[in-house]
């Protein structure tokens, strides 16, 4: 089984077309590696304004560029990758919401480490305006100009004057529809996301198993059941956290202490 941690300086091999790549600083240090960075057309995977529909999942768009990654990058051991979705919350379905994935792939052993971050915290949205009073609500309330629009057929506005020229020259069709720009290099909050993503993936690249030292030992699962405060049953609370070693199968089960709260009681409050 090859060595970790890897030969000092091993690379890392990252595909990119929007300036994803300045997210990664300050994380590979610290762990011995370096960074490739590969500007390759990722929007032949898909685009958020679909002029060309993603293909599978998340996961397969990620994994796809990892392949790339590698395919590039002979001298890579490991290869990174991230994509992001944007619909509703998981949680609350009238809320908006953001999916980050990040994946790495160690070329030599198959290790998959994932690092993901869901938020409530982003601008995404759309719709169709019929004055340029509606235009400048819709920007007003999504962060423009710091986040860039798509006007129409025209992507990455930040410049308020280009945004009411496209719009009333649009009007004079119809209604103009305008959305959010979600790539990254001109969207900062979904920047954020994807850098707490990095981080998380990098965390269980550092994260080692107790009994054998193999990455990726981070919380798997967590078990809910936590006593109710105030009648002491099973609640939706998690009572458990549960790591498990990808190598040689070492479990740790950590209990969460006290009570839950009454409001996420089934029984207190049904």
């Amino acid at each position: 089984m090859p060595p970790f941690p890897p030969t000092p300086g091993a690379a890392v091999a990252f595909v990119t077309k929007h300036g994803k790549e300045r997210l990664v600083e300050g994380l590979l240090e610290p762990l011995g590696l370096s960074l490739v960075h590969l500007e390759l057309d990722t929007d032949a995977l898909g685009t958020f304004t679909r002029e060309r529909p993603r293909e599978g999942t998340a996961f397969d768009a990620a994994r796809r560029k990892i392949d790339w990654a590698f395919e590039h990058a002979p001298q890579a051991r490991f290869a990174l990758a991230s994509e992001g979705s944007f619909g509703p919350h998981p949680e609350a379905a009238w809320v908006a919401s953001g999916h980050e994935l990040v994946l790495l792939r160690d070329r030599l052993t198959g290790l998959e480490l994932r690092g993901i971050d869901v938020t409530s915290e982003t601008n995404f949205g759309g719709c169709a305006v019929r004055s340029l009073e509606e235009a400048r609500r819709f920007a007003a309330t999504h962060d423009f100009p710091s986040h860039a629009l798509v006007v129409g057929p025209h992507k990455g506005v930040t410049d308020p004057v280009v945004l009411e020229r496209l719009v009333a020259e649009g009007l004079g069709d119809g209604p103009v529809h305008l959305e959010t720009d979600m790539r990254a290099h001109l969207n900062p909050t979904r920047r954020r996301a994807i850098r707490r993503a990095l981080e998380r993936c990098f965390a269980a690249l550092a994260a080692r198993c107790p009994s054998c030292a193999w990455p990726g030992f981070v919380i798997s699962e967590q078990v809910p059941g936590l006593p109710c405060e105030a009648c002491a049953n099973p609640t939706r609370a998690v009572k458990e956290r549960v790591s498990r070693c990808g190598a040689c199968a070492h479990v740790l089960s950590e209990p969460v202490l006290g009570r839950a709260p009454a409001g996420v009681c089934d029984d207190c409050n049904p």
